[in-house]
C-alpha cells in the first residue's frame, strides 16, 4: 500500500494523519505586496495576490520567495483578506475577477499589473480589461414594447458607436469613409443543442470555423461566427433565460467581438487560433471561445506586445479588433469582461504565435476553477433541503478542499470530485476515514487506478470484477450508525453520477 506524504519541519507526515491534512489544506487569500524593481525604483505596486496556502506566515514567507525568485524584492506585505472579503471590499475598484480565475494548485500566486508609487516606472499594458457587473439577463419581457436585444449595461460595449481613430481616419482616407464597428460572436455548438438550426433560422451571416470533412464531422460540437444584428431575435435569445429551448444565457455559449473588419477577414483572423502550437512545438485545439478560461488568458498576456498584436490586428491587414467581451457566471452573478486592444503596432516585432507554458497554466487553472465553482453550484442546490444553512460560498469551500484532498489520492475528475463533495457535506468532513474498519480510507490509498478505486460505469461490471469498487459499497452500506439511510441512498445515485450536470 502506498501512502502520500510530506516532510515539514523535519518531520514526515503521511496521509492517514491529521497533521497531514492540516499541512495540506489550503487558504484563498488576496494581499496587497509592496515590492521594488531594482535601486531606481523603490516601491512598486498593486501588487495584488491571489493565493492558496497553509496559513499566513507560511503565505508571506512563500510570497518573498517567489517575488525574488522573477525579480523582485520585498518591502512589505499588508491587507490579507479572504477571497470573497477582499472581492467585496475592492472588487469593482481593483478588477480583481481575473486574477481569482488565474490561480489553481499549480499556479497559486498572481500578480496583477504592476504601478510605480513614485511615477519613475509603470508596466505597459496592451490591453484594457474591464469588468462589468451588476447586471442579469433578459426574460421572456412579456407585454414589453420594444424589446431589449440585450441587457442594457451590456448595450455600449456590444452594439455601441465606436468613434474613428487617427489611425481608422487615416487608412480610409476620411471619417466618412470608416467603415462602421459590427458585432460578431464565436458560439460553441457543442454546449448549444441544434445551434447550426438555430443559426440556419436565423437569417444572420455565419459561417463554421472549422473547414471541409472536420466540419461535417464536427459541425454540431463547433465553433460557429456569426455577424450579430442587435434587433434580431437571435441576438435576444443570446442573452434570454426564459426556460425556452432557444434561450443560450444560461449555456455560456462563447464570446463577442467588436472590429470594423468583413466577415470573411473575421472568419480567416479567428480561425487561425482554433490549432495553436506551445514552445516545445506541440499542437493543441484551443478552445479560445470558451469565456471562462480566455478572460484569465488575456489577464496573463496583457503586457505582451506581441502577442495581444496577434490577436488584435488581422492578417489581412485590413482592420482590427477593437475588442473582445465574455460572459460568465459565477456565485456574486453574470460578469461581462471586456477585454480593449491597446496595441501601438509600431512596437511590434514579431507575429509569431505560441502558446507559453505560463499561458497554457493559466488555461488550465481558469477550467479547474469553473469546474470546482459548477461543483459548488451542484452541492449547493443537491442538499439545500436537507442542509439548508449552508452557503453557497461554504460549499465552494468545501468543494476546493475536498479537491485537494482527494488529488492526493489521485482522484482528478470533475464527477468524482463532485461525488466526494457531496459526501463531504452530508457525512461530514474527512468522510472518507470514519469507517471503523478502515476499508474506505484503504480503498482511497490504495495503488487502483483512479476510475477502478471509485468504479466507473463505464468500466462495465459484465465485463471487469472490480474488487475496489464492491469493497467500496458493500462497506458503506453495510457502515451501521456511521452512515445513515439517506446517505446510503445519496452514495448509491452518486456512483451513477445521475446527480452531475456539467455538461462534461
Amino acid at each position: 500500500m502506498t501512502y502520500a506524504s510530506i516532510n515539514t519541519a523535519g518531520k514526515t507526515l503521511k496521509t492517514g494523519d491529521q497533521e497531514y491534512w492540516n499541512e495540506v489544506t489550503r487558504k484563498t487569500r488576496f494581499r496587497n505586496v509592496h515590492v521594488a524593481l531594482d535601486q531606481n525604483v523603490s516601491k512598486i505596486r498593486p501588487t495584488m495576490i491571489y493565493e492558496q496556502n497553509v496559513n499566513d506566515h507560511m503565505t508571506a514567507i512563500r510570497n518573498a520567495a517567489h517575488l525574488e525568485g522573477i525579480g523582485f524584492r520585498t518591502l512589505w506585505v499588508e491587507e490579507c483578506l479572504a477571497a470573497p472579503e477582499y472581492i467585496g471590499r475592492h472588487g469593482h475598484q481593483q478588477n480583481v475577477g481575473p486574477l481569482a480565475r488565474a490561480v489553481h494548485p499549480g499556479h497559486l500566486v498572481q500578480l496583477s499589473t504592476l504601478k510605480a508609487q513614485n511615477g519613475s516606472i509603470e508596466t505597459e499594458c496592451y490591453l484594457a480589461i474591464k469588468e462589468i457587473r451588476g447586471f442579469a439577463p433578459l426574460d421572456n419581457q412579456f407585454g414589453a414594447h420594444p424589446k431589449k436585444s440585450v441587457p442594457e449595461v451590456l448595450r455600449e460595449p456590444l452594439f455601441g458607436i465606436v468613434a474613428p481613430t487617427e489611425v481608422e481616419v487615416e487608412q480610409h482616407g476620411s471619417v466618412a469613409n470608416v467603415p462602421s464597428m459590427k458585432t460578431y460572436a464565436i458560439l460553441d455548438a457543442a454546449k448549444v443543442l441544434h445551434l447550426p438550426l438555430f443559426l440556419a433560422n436565423s437569417g444572420l451571416k455565419f459561417r463554421c470555423l472549422f473547414k471541409g470533412e472536420t466540419a461535417d464531422k464536427l459541425k454540431n460540437v463547433a465553433p460557429y461566427l456569426v455577424e450579430l444584428e442587435e434587433n434580431s431575435a437571435f441576438t435576444r435569445d443570446i442573452f434570454t433565460s426564459a426556460g425556452m429551448a432557444s434561450n443560450m444565457w444560461d449555456l455560456d455559449p462563447g464570446i463577442y467581438i467588436r472590429s470594423r473588419a468583413n466577415f470573411d477577414d473575421i472568419w480567416r483572423h479567428f480561425r487561425k487560433f482554433t490549432r495553436i502550437k506551445n514552445e516545445k512545438g506541440k499542437w493543441f485545439l484551443f478552445r479560445f471561445w470558451e469565456g471562462a478560461t480566455l478572460g484569465a488568458y488575456f489577464e496573463k498576456i496583457r503586457e505582451n506586445l506581441n502577442t495581444v498584436w496577434c490577436w488584435e490586428v488581422l492578417y489581412s491587414g485590413r482592420g482590427s479588433v477593437h475588442s473582445i467581451c465574455v460572459m460568465s457566471n459565477d456565485m456574486h452573478g453574470p460578469t461581462c469582461t471586456r477585454a480593449i486592444f491597446e496595441c501601438d503596432r509600431r512596437k511590434a516585432t514579431s507575429r509569431n504565435f505560441i502558446l507559453t507554458e505560463e499561458e497554457y497554466q493559466a488555461l488550465n487553472g481558469a477550467k479547474y476553477n469553473c469546474d470546482l465553482e459548477v461543483i459548488a453550484s451542484n452541492v449547493f442546490e443537491a442538499v439545500s433541503a436537507s442542509k439548508p444553512s449552508l452557503s453557497m460560498q461554504e460549499s465552494l469551500e468545501i468543494v476546493r478542499e475536498c479537491a485537494a484532498r482527494f488529488r492526493n489520492f489521485g482522484f482528478t475528475r470533475m464527477d468524482h470530485i463532485y461525488t466526494f463533495s457531496y459526501l463531504d457535506v452530508m457525512l461530514g468532513e474527512g468522510f472518507e476515514r470514519k469507517d471503523p474498519e478502515g476499508t474506505l480510507f484503504e480503498i482511497c490509498v490504495s495503488e487502483f487506478p483512479s476510475n477502478q478505486k471509485f468504479g466507473d460505469p463505464r468500466l462495465g461490471t459484465g465485463r471487469r470484477t472490480n474488487l475496489a469498487l464492491e469493497q467500496f459499497r458493500e462497506m458503506m452500506t453495510n457502515s451501521g450508525e456511521n452512515f445513515s439511510a439517506w446517505g446510503r441512498q445519496a452514495l448509491k445515485i452518486q456512483f451513477t453520477r445521475l446527480a452531475w450536470r456539467s455538461g462534461h
